[in-house]
């Protein structure tokens, strides 16, 4: 399996970027397309692994980003009143 080269076990996820020894293991939502391709390039176990790492480091930061947009937009509503 080419993929498990863009393994890293300590942090559960995709490297984002492997060039020689340096990984670069940013946390983006392209790991989420090896997970859900119709065919598997990854053992479950380490899908699942994306899974609940992106599910924590970026789902949650997506839900707060969205409400602080909303709690800005409150509160330029009640300026304006």
């Amino acid at each position: 399996m080419p993929f498990l080269r863009l393994w890293d076990e300590q942090n559960g996820c995709l490297a984002d970027v492997v060039r020689g020894d340096f990984k670069d293991l940013s946390i983006r939502p392209n790991q989420i397309i090896a997970v859900a391709l119709p065919y598997r390039i990854l053992p479950d176990e380490m899908n699942n692994r994306i899974l609940k790492v992106v599910k924590k480091e970026l789902l949650h930061l997506v839900a707060c980003v969205h409400y602080l947009q909303r709690v800005k937009i409150i509160k330029e509503f009640i300026k304006a009143i």
